[in-house]
């Protein structure tokens, strides 16, 4: 009797594996596909009941899923699956989840977090143009934060003059920083990020294709 009950169990979870085996398939290729066509909020949708049915949801697609997140306006819930991706060893999807971060710091006026972030990410992957380029804009938009104390001597009234033009170049100045990066700005930088992606995604594919290949005539 209890051989049977066994069994029974047996069956009944090898049928539901098989069944949610065949659901995630059918929502990786869904979300997939409406990523692709720019359709974020189907795509976020797909991509979130895909989690939730997935023991361990695969890089690229909670890669996408943060991405969607971000376009669908939200960057709470984007930033927290940026930072899951933090754990992961494929340098490609680790350093585009790092620029994001950065993005999404740079977005909420804390350029520094933003730069430093960036900095990471280009010494993670030197030939990561999205990285540097980020990193050279900013640190040039951002102000010296270390000038060096004018020696001193006694006051007069050309140092008065002096001191009133320096208090207004640095005013200038000041005025120029951007303390928020515009969502424009971050949308282009990720649309960019997208495509070293999507590059990189077919050159290991090809790469995988010639290995069979090879192993296949061996």
């Amino acid at each position: 009797m209890n051989t049977w009950f066994f069994y029974i169990i047996l069956v009944f979870l090898n049928i539901r594996s098989l069944t949610n085996v065949s659901e995630r398939n059918r929502l990786k290729i869904e979300a997939g596909e409406a990523f692709m066509k720019k359709n974020y909020t189907i795509a976020r949708d797909k991509y979130q009941n895909l989690a939730n049915i997935s023991f361990n949801l695969e890089p690229e697609a909670r890669l996408n899923m943060a991405h969607s997140y971000f376009y669908t306006q939200d960057t709470a819930r984007a930033l927290i699956e940026y930072k899951r991706l933090l754990r992961v060893t494929d340098e490609q999807i680790f350093t585009g989840a790092l620029l994001q971060i950065g993005v999404i710091n740079a977005m909420q006026k804390d350029s520094l977090t933003a730069l430093q972030l960036f900095k990471e990410a280009l010494q993670k992957n030197p030939d990561n143009i999205t990285a540097r380029y980020n990193y050279e804009l900013l640190k040039k938009q951002l102000p010296d934060n270390n000038p060096e104390p004018p020696p001193p001597a006694q006051i007069n009234e050309n140092q008065n003059t002096e001191t009133q033009q320096s208090v207004e170049k640095k005013d200038e100045l000041e005025s120029t920083i951007p303390e928020k990066m515009s969502r424009e700005k971050a949308l282009q930088i990720l649309e960019a990020m997208k495509t070293n992606e999507l590059q990189y995604t077919q050159k290991h594919k090809g790469k995988n294709e010639k290995n069979n290949k090879n192993s296949k005539d061996w």
